[in-house]
């Protein structure tokens, strides 16, 4: 899963964008925003989609890295990775929000269960 940061990056070469200070004015960011980001810093879901727009790509992409980014927790990230993977994107499965305690535990237990069947179920 690439990071918030690499998708930037490649805002910045399909859109010419010579500097992160040009490319935080095109994303309605400060520079310290995007310095931020590029230190692994967390990313709405508002920018995530403005990302989404400028690369013509999936929005689910975008919001997945974005949401597996802003966790703090390892397992979390990588439970949000395999989410990812397992979607395939193309599949278009839109996962948003935060989840409570249970619905997380669901997920991880999910996710666990499916092991390398390929198989995500969503509730």
């Amino acid at each position: 899963m690439k990071t918030m940061y690499e998708y930037l990056i490649d805002v910045k070469r399909k859109l010419n964008i010579p500097s992160d200070n040009k490319l935080s004015e095109f994303l309605g960011l400060t520079r310290a925003s995007i310095a931020m980001i590029k230190s692994g810093g967390s990313v709405s879901d508002a920018t995530a989609l403005k990302i989404a727009e400028a690369l013509e790509i999936e929005y689910e992409e975008v919001l997945l890295a974005a949401t597996a980014q802003r966790s703090n927790n390892p397992v979390i990230r990588k439970a949000w990775e395999n989410i990812s993977k397992r979607s395939g994107i193309a599949a278009s499965v839109f996962i948003s929000g935060s989840l409570s305690a249970n619905g997380l535990e669901a997920l991880l237990w999910m996710i666990q269960e499916a092991g390398n069947k390929g198989i995500l179920y969503i509730m």
